[in-house]
């Protein structure tokens, strides 16, 4: 972002922060009790207008991709999501290509895991993506994916995780970022 978007972003992530700020303090009793879905009636949540877009300029076979999920996945070597808390865990987890699926876990405490533990693909689609590049759908599955689980601050999430997996996603030239959200 450029000098005045980029001002706009941080004015508007301090409203969150105090708008958020807000919210958990009026909402904590309930939603540690299990009260969820009432707590998150009133949660301030951010609402992008203006979301960049970056045309695509080769052919999908031509690319690399890389996967985000928020499904709270993690490998059986990671430590879980931290589930305690309203304010979520802004971290991530990062998953690499060749990880069989017996060695990924989900601790994202707020969906219902029944079709994901059936199977896996339906959060995660690593296998479908596999067969992709061996078909030479796409060029290349990236190396490493990464997962996110709950989270309700965003500060860290905006601040530290998210630079950080555009980072790593750069370093790798990848050139297509599939998003699954649960």
């Amino acid at each position: 972002m450029e000098g005045r978007d980029m001002e706009n972003s941080n004015e508007y992530l301090e409203r969150f922060v105090e708008r958020y700020s807000q919210w958990a303090t009026q909402n904590l009793t309930a939603y540690l009790a299990g009260e969820i879905k009432e707590a998150m009636q009133t949660y301030p949540f951010v609402i992008n207008h203006d979301s960049p877009w970056t045309v695509l300029k080769k052919e999908i076979a031509d690319c690399k991709l890389a996967m985000v999920t928020s499904g709270g996945l993690h490998l059986k070597s990671q430590e879980p999501f931290r589930l305690g808390g309203i304010d979520g865990d802004w971290t991530f987890r990062s998953i690499p290509k060749d990880t069989p699926k017996e060695d990924i876990f989900i601790s994202h405490p707020h969906y219902d895991h029944r079709f994901a533990l059936e199977d896996l693909n339906c959060i995660f689609p690593l296998d479908r993506f596999r067969e992709f590049e061996a078909e030479g759908k796409i060029r290349e599955l990236a190396r490493t994916h990464y997962s996110f689980g709950y989270v309700n601050n965003i500060y860290g999430l905006v601040k530290e995780s998210i630079p950080s997996v555009i980072a790593h996603l750069q370093k790798e030239e990848v050139d297509i970022v599939f998003f699954v959200p649960v």
